[in-house]
């Protein structure tokens, strides 16, 4: 492990997510929530914001739960997040962190990417 990663960045300190976290913490207001999906969770606390709550980072065996997915559908609905960060699914597996697509979340975002912000970082 030492080997593979000595003389690397920091992980969860890469240059690219402290970038993004500078340009999220220039772009939104830190009394507003940010709701993310399939983002870089650390940049809410390198960019000191808070999560829309019921807050889940995207794996499937939270956002799996019977109702979690409709909680959080209804939440972003009642709390209005000033931003929505996504990341682009990768294509490694269906339940694999990365790749898991939660159906009724990311259907509810499509269809709402109008009206909510997409900041691109």
């Amino acid at each position: 492990y030492v080997r593979l990663y000595w003389n690397q960045p920091t992980r969860f300190f890469e240059p690219e997510i402290t970038a993004a976290a500078q340009k999220l913490s220039a772009l939104t207001q830190p009394d507003r929530p940010i709701f993310m999906l399939n983002a870089p969770d650390q940049l809410l606390f390198l960019s000191n914001r808070l999560p829309t709550k019921p807050w889940a980072i995207t794996f499937p065996w939270y956002l799996e739960l019977p109702g979690m997915q409709q909680r959080m559908t209804d939440s972003i609905k009642q709390q209005q997040p000033q931003a929505i960060l996504f990341g682009q699914y990768q294509n490694q597996g269906q339940f694999t962190p990365g790749s898991y697509q939660p159906q009724a979340l990311d259907a509810f975002i499509r269809q709402y990417e109008v009206v909510l912000n997409y900041p691109s970082l």
